[in-house]
């Protein structure tokens, strides 16, 4: 979907932007703790949206686990 280095190489980006670990300390901290989810651009089934559900509480079941794995 997007290319590599996307936004920050864009064209009508006029200088290089980077962002260095340790940088934005919050935002670190929030992405450990959130899922990252297929951002859907087109109508998809209900079926399709249920699995994603299910897949994504089955990891929360399993945390703790994987964790340790």
């Amino acid at each position: 979907m997007w290319a590599e280095g996307y936004p920050f190489d864009a064209p009508y980006v006029s200088r290089k932007v980077t962002y260095e670990r340790g940088m934005c300390p919050e935002a670190e901290a929030y992405w450990q703790r959130t899922v990252g989810l297929p951002v859907l651009h087109r109508q998809v089934s209900q079926e399709l949206l249920d699995e994603i559900v299910e897949a994504v509480a089955k990891v929360a079941r399993n945390l703790k686990d994987l964790k340790h794995a």
